[in-house]
């Protein structure tokens, strides 16, 4: 767990922010060509769509021939380079971002000097380009995962490339445990038709798995399942401006779902009850809790196919009854992933919340800031 006055410490009062970025394993922030890097924005996420981070390069363009420097730039734009994306203060900056260089825009706007702006997207962006349909030889999906991942291409963009180091996957509920789950035994996985994104992203929604890069790991793992606490933040910890809110609608007190064993000729289904606490008294899990909604689902094959699914969708409604949006003071530690505590706030508003989304954005001006998405299940 990070401490916020320590943090202050080391980054001498978060005076001075910097940014550094490697292209292709160029530091192109202190290219000598007379460029400028600004506007630097970095979104992170732990959903299933990928990671994204754009800058703009400035004193690109030759007002005297009306033209931009190409000859000089392309090597810092070129299509498809690795990114690297470090951000902090002074002389210690932490990796807040890798991807590759998936868009080049060569821009002139009313009111803006030229400039050429660069996006990146992280490992997802590459994984959604492929589509196959093929029989895999993995016995679980966690198997099916791992070997999709362990393709000599990916493996190159992990040596060559450095777009990532590790690859963390945890194995999912369907994998053989000496062969007991009859259920599962004689299980055939395939791809129909779908890129290997879809194919994991497919795997991670049946078992309420995440799929995301964190930094240079890529995790395949239950949802939530990293508890610890990442930091405190509150109005004397870095909390600049915040929005807290809590909302019952579309909640509801059961889940079901359902689908028809076609072998046996019968109607198979799993509940899941909603456990979170919503108010100080019982009016609001009262609102909900002789609600349920139905799913007829197809693709459950098995009642234990219904359970997961059934965990899957309760905790996804869930984790919508509150929100955090907060702006904070510009640290590169907090990331997508982790719960963090908001406090000194009182009952309420104070409460644990999970980072669903980051964006660190460091403006012209040198500003550096940390906008945090959270979610929360239940009140504290």
């Amino acid at each position: 767990m990070f401490e916020y006055q320590e943090l202050r410490k080391q980054y001498e009062s978060f005076n001075y922010p910097v940014a550094v970025i490697m292209v292709a394993g160029k530091d192109i922030s202190k290219d000598k060509g007379g460029f400028s890097i600004s506007d630097i924005f970095v979104e992170l996420s732990c959903g299933f769509e990928a990671s994204v981070a754009e800058f703009k390069i400035y004193n690109t363009y030759d007002v005297y021939k009306h033209e931009f420097r190409f000859e000089e730039t392309k090597k810092l734009i070129a299509l498809g380079s690795s990114v690297k994306i470090s951000m902090g203060y002074g002389t210690s900056a932490r990796d807040v971002f890798r991807g590759f260089i998936s868009q080049v825009n060569f821009v002139y706007r009313r009111d803006e000097p030229p400039a050429v702006e660069v996006h990146a997207m992280d490992i997802k962006g590459i994984m959604m380009a492929n589509s196959y349909a093929k029989q895999l030889t993995a016995q679980s999906y966690s198997e099916a995962v791992k070997l999709l991942l362990d393709q000599p291409f990916y493996q190159k963009l992990k040596g060559d490339k450095g777009l990532f180091n590790d690859i963390n996957i945890t194995d999912t509920p369907d994998k053989q445990q000496g062969g007991n789950n009859n259920e599962t035994t004689d299980k055939t996985l395939e791809m129909v038709n779908e890129s290997d994104y879809e194919f994991v992203v497919r795997a991670a929604k049946r078992f309420n798995y995440e799929f995301f890069q964190s930094n240079d790991s890529i995790l395949f793992r239950k949802a939530k399942s990293d508890d610890k606490e990442l930091i405190t933040i509150g109005p004397y910890d870095g909390m600049l401006t915040f929005e807290i809110g809590y909302d019952v609608t579309g909640l509801a007190g059961k889940v079901e779902v359902r689908n028809v064993d076609a072998a046996k000729g019968k109607v198979f289904s799993s509940k899941k009850k909603l456990e979170s606490k919503m108010s100080e008294g019982n009016i609001a899990k009262q609102l909900v809790s002789k609600q349920t909604k139905v799913y007829i689902d197809p693709t459950a094959a098995t009642q234990t196919d219904a359970e997961y699914r059934a965990n899957y969708l309760m905790e996804q409604m869930s984790y919508r009854f509150g929100t955090l949006e907060a702006d904070i003071v510009g640290l590169p530690e907090i990331i997508p992933g982790k719960f963090l505590k908001v406090d000194g706030l009182g009952k309420g508003a104070s409460n644990r919340f999970y980072i669903t989304s980051v964006t660190h954005s460091m403006e012209g001006q040198g500003i550096y800031q940390t906008h945090i998405s959270g979610r929360a299940a239940t009140l504290q």
